[in-house]
């Protein structure tokens, strides 16, 4: 069993109007808060949690208490100086071998995870193999040792790399070394690149289904997959119980909490209050009380209340 902390920062600009006025990790996904997909194949490993979030975070707060209880510390950032500061100002907090997680990931385990370090290993990252990789960077490995980070290469996206997960195993000790308290760091892009150049750093494997939904390409990607899984009827599509659909086509679609009315919807997701009549919805996101004029077509856009266009 193992600490796990979840980085929670960010603003989520990659799918706003939707971040506008709520937290990314709230966001619903599949009839749940995306923290919650994140945190849920880890369970069975954990013995404590905790949430480094950034002061905008108080809604996101009471849904953490609702699916944990007791059982999560939340500490907030002062202001968001990035992943490897917000680290090292919870130090205090941290075991000396943590499992730390981005609270926007959507994943699946093929089996528990090694949770122990050789004492040559300071660090362990989890590693996927995936097309399409120039959008995350592309991890260069020497057998199982991880020894360079490429950010956004130019590489023939149609051939296979390996990304990193954003789930790796760290010795607490080491953020004294690389990281500074009151100085903007990534994690990402400042302590793991120091421990590859060091020899430190090792991958593992088993991770599956991997998807990062910071996106809105990559939401309705992990959206669909998850879909896919639930083996459901009704064109592959789910419908919760407090939603309301007449006479509408729907493929590869999440009804949560909204009103469809004699509309095609495909491969989108509709949420948060939002009435939808008359229309045409393919590739997108609507939430939060979204006021969208009947008989139009919406593509590949996200939408929300907060939206001024």
């Amino acid at each position: 069993m193992i600490q796990l902390v979840v980085l929670g920062g960010g603003r989520g600009a990659r799918l706003r109007p939707l971040t506008n006025t709520k937290h990314k990790l709230e966001l619903s996904f599949l009839g749940q808060p995306l923290f919650w997909h994140s945190i849920y194949p880890l369970l069975d490993q954990i013995s404590s949690i905790v949430f480094l979030l950034d002061q905008d975070s108080h809604s996101l707060e009471h849904q953490i208490d609702e699916y944990l209880g007791d059982g999560a510390i939340i500490r907030r950032e002062a202001e968001p100086l990035g992943s490897g500061t917000a680290l090292r100002q919870a130090y205090d907090l941290l075991d000396e071998i943590f499992l730390c997680i981005a609270g926007d990931l959507i994943y699946e385990l093929g089996g528990p995870l090694d949770l122990t370090l050789p004492p040559e290993v300071d660090g362990r990252v989890w590693v996927y193999e995936r097309t399409n990789a120039q959008a995350f960077g592309i991890t260069e490995l020497d057998q199982n040792r991880i020894i360079r980070f490429r950010e956004k290469p130019l590489i023939d996206p149609s051939e296979s790399y390996h990304v990193n997960t954003g789930i790796l195993l760290i010795r607490r000790s080491t953020l004294l070394q690389l990281t500074d308290a009151l100085v903007f760091q990534s994690f990402e892009q400042t302590v793991l690149p120091r421990l590859a150049e060091q020899g430190r750093l090792e991958a593992a494997y088993g991770i599956r289904n991997w998807f990062d939904v910071g996106t809105r390409e990559g939401f309705l990607d992990a959206q669909r997959h998850q879909l896919t899984g639930l083996a459901l009827q009704a064109n592959n599509s789910l419908v919760a119980p407090s939603s309301v659909v007449r006479d509408s086509i729907l493929r590869d679609s999440v009804i949560d909490g909204a009103t469809v009315v004699d509309s095609v919807i495909e491969n989108s997701l509709i949420t948060d209050g939002v009435q939808i009549q008359g229309m045409t919805i393919i590739d997108s996101i609507i939430g939060q009380n979204a006021i969208l004029e009947p008989g139009t077509t919406v593509r590949s856009k996200i939408r929300a209340h907060s939206d001024e266009r």
